[in-house]
């Protein structure tokens, strides 16, 4: 093959790797609300007394967790989930699902994608590596009872944070299709993954942490940043009206 065809080929290779703007922007925002949320964990551990109850029992719950998963295959299963996290995505996203297969071992979720929801492709190509299927459900009952069945709720967050990591961890390697067709490959999917993986973590543990009463905390916290930084925008257009 000439060097001109295999330059043409690269071009049309490169032309198919998929990317959008909003994918890009929410790498540094999650990891951005990652840290201040663990920021508030830590002020809510100087402020309260952190019940040593709930981090037992989440804690409980993620070892046994992992344990389990580390130790049967469920190939089908596993496969059945990965793809079913694509379907729950395409769904979200207002796009149509054409076929759903699954096997042992493989499967494919084929789809129609309209033109003014591109953007949303990335997120289509990566959910099951990020998308906490299991523990998302249980995170909004935590929510909604709160204190009412604490006990077992902390147990079940941590059993199923561990499925959703365990789940999305294991798959994730270069030759991987979902990940090769993307821009930046491994890279910029992997900080994408670990920084998504990390944001819901640490909204999952600022609930073990206080329950509503932490997320009230930051949520006024929040509101307090952006406050300060709204005075100070103001202030500095004022000045340099006045100047």
């Amino acid at each position: 093959m000439s060097k001109a065809k295999n330059l043409k080929k690269k071009k049309q290779g490169l032309k198919k790797k998929v990317l959008s703007l909003s994918f890009l922007i929410s790498i540094p925002l999650a990891a951005l609300l990652t840290a201040f949320n663990i920021y508030n964990i830590v002020i809510y551990h100087f402020k309260f007394t952190a019940d040593p109850l709930a981090w037992s029992t989440f804690g409980l719950g993620f070892i046994a967790s992992i344990s389990i998963l580390e130790g049967v295959k469920l190939s089908w299963f596993r496969t059945f989930i990965h793809e079913l996290k694509h379907a729950i995505v395409i769904l979200c996203t207002g796009n149509r699902i054409k076929n759903f297969h699954v096997e042992k071992h493989t499967g494919h979720v084929e789809f129609y994608i309209q033109k003014d929801k591109l953007h949303f492709k990335p997120l289509i190509m990566v959910s099951p590596y990020f998308l906490p299927l299991f523990s998302a459900p249980v995170f909004i009952a935590c929510l909604i009872f709160d204190a009412s069945f604490s006990v077992p709720l902390w147990l079940i967050l941590g059993a199923t944070l561990a499925a959703d990591l365990d789940m999305g961890f294991r798959e994730i390697h270069p030759h991987q299709t979902d990940i090769s067709n993307m821009f930046g490959g491994i890279i910029l999917v992997g900080l994408f993954i670990v920084s998504m993986k990390l944001m819901w973590c640490s909204f999952c543990l600022l609930w073990v942490t206080g329950g509503w009463e932490s997320l009230q905390t930051t949520g006024a916290t929040a509101w307090g940043f952006l406050s300060a930084i709204a005075e100070g925008v103001a202030s500095i257009l004022e000045a340099r009206k006045n100047s």
